[in-house]
């Protein structure tokens, strides 16, 4: 009887240890999931050094196939490039093209030039940056991005700013020849000045409503935008704001009461409707010289719009379209 107790007694032990042993490598299956390649690892890093170890246990990748990196922080480095950003360091470790993903963490602010660095020759600036950071994405937390955070990162196809954000400042992404996908948020009330300039690869934007002005040269050549949004909060489109653009048509709304000068000065633009009235004074501007009157007509638009807009029985709201050259002039008409 005692014998077979004993042994009964051993088979449970046995069996106890097996189940144990079938736990331990599901779980270490589980935990090991991510670390076989792939576009995106389920586990999310709390220390950004921690990001160079995962990376270098990865295979090399292109930028179409990007590793995504989550990462949960509470607080931006102030020096995030010249400790994380180099092209020879962490996020860029041995050719590992990476999408960061912040939409976890709680951090607050991105210092200026976070993810380039500014460099003054003797007789002109520049930009380094680190070409393996393909895509960010920006937690709800941050509400302030300072001005050229992200200016001349040539590699960057694509940005989700998140709504805690309150402003794009001056020249956030001036010069991101790559950015081709940028999502901003709602909470966003300004465009500043050059704030895209140069964004060569941006299609589309989409302006939200909560955005109340747009700055003095924010989407200045971005040369493959030809669809543009401009949602129902805008009052101000500064001079020049869309100047060098492919736009082929835009819908100014009727909050907008003041368009500067050459805004959009664009030799695609062929069709403009306005959804409200803009008094002649905030409708481009003259420029005078005493005694000698207006010596010129700076009109936000190529050709005789101005002009029409508030001539006789078909000035105001509508649909403006252009397809004719008179004397080298561009020549609208109302619809």
């Amino acid at each position: 009887m005692k014998k077979s107790t004993t042994f009964k007694t051993i088979l449970r032990i046995i069996g106890i240890i097996a189940i144990i042993a079938i736990i331990g490598f599901a779980i270490t299956a589980c935990d090991n999931s991510g670390d076989k390649g792939g576009d995106e690892w389920d586990g999310i890093f709390t220390n950004l050094e921690d990001v160079s170890n995962y990376l270098g246990s990865q295979e090399q990748n292109t930028s179409d196939s990007p590793y995504t990196i989550k990462i949960n922080i509470s607080t931006f480095p102030e020096n995030f490039y010249d400790t994380f950003g180099n092209k020879d360091d962490y996020f860029g470790n041995r050719g590992r093209y990476v999408i960061l993903d912040f939409s976890s963490s709680t951090f607050k602010k991105i210092s200026s030039n976070s993810f380039s660095k500014k460099i003054e020759a003797q007789h002109f600036i520049y930009y380094i940056n680190n070409k393996y950071i393909v895509g960010i994405i920006l937690p709800d937390s941050v509400t302030i991005i300072e001005k050229s955070a992200f200016d001349s990162c040539t590699s960057l196809n694509s940005v989700t700013i998140g709504n805690g954000v309150e402003g794009i400042t001056m020249a956030t992404f001036r010069y991101c020849t790559s950015l081709n996908s940028v999502t901003i948020g709602r909470g966003v009330t300004y465009i500043s000045s050059n704030a895209f300039f140069g964004c060569t690869s941006l299609a589309s934007v989409n302006i939200p409503n909560n955005v109340t002005y747009i700055g003095t040269k924010a989407f200045y050549n971005c040369t493959s935008l030809t669809s543009i949004t401009i949602g129902s909060g805008v009052n101000k489109i500064y001079e020049s704001a869309f100047l060098g653009t492919s736009l082929t048509s835009v819908t100014i709304p009727n909050s907008v009461t003041s368009i500067g000068h050459s805004a959009f000065a664009c030799d695609t633009l062929t069709s403009v409707t306005f959804q409200g009235m803009i008094p002649f004074e905030n409708f481009g501007s003259d420029e005078f010289i005493s005694g000698y009157g207006v010596i010129r007509n700076n009109s936000p638009f190529l050709g005789d719009l101005r002009e029409l807009f508030f001539t006789g029985a078909v000035w105001g709201i509508g649909t403006y379209t252009r397809n004719a050259l008179v004397n080298g002039n561009s020549v609208w008409t109302k619809q």
